[in-house]
């Protein structure tokens, strides 16, 4: 498995995030459960819409990122907007 990016310690356990700190351009598509388009960007492999993340606040392990997006009890998808004018992001994977 490749070294993670970043490591957050926790009293019960850690949290490994990869990625590559790459940025993604934000794209507009229309969901399955939607007729308007929607912002949207492409992660290995995968088309993640924003609205389906949430919005990370308060005192959090991921305090230093905008939103996540779960895929499992323990695991899941990280954003950082990087700029919302030019549209554009940064994705990362978290697995505790």
């Amino acid at each position: 498995m490749k070294k993670p990016w970043k490591v957050l310690k926790q009293e019960n356990g850690s949290i490994s995030i990869y990625g590559n700190n790459h940025v993604k351009e934000i794209e507009y598509e229309k969901p399955e459960w939607s007729e308007d388009e929607e912002p949207c960007f492409r992660y290995k492999g995968n088309v993640y819409f924003l609205s389906e993340f949430l919005l990370i606040q308060g005192s959090n392990p991921f305090k230093d990122f905008d939103g996540y997006f779960s895929d499992s009890s323990f695991s899941g998808i990280l954003i950082k907007i990087v700029d919302s004018n030019e549209g554009t992001l940064k994705a990362y994977t978290y697995i505790s």
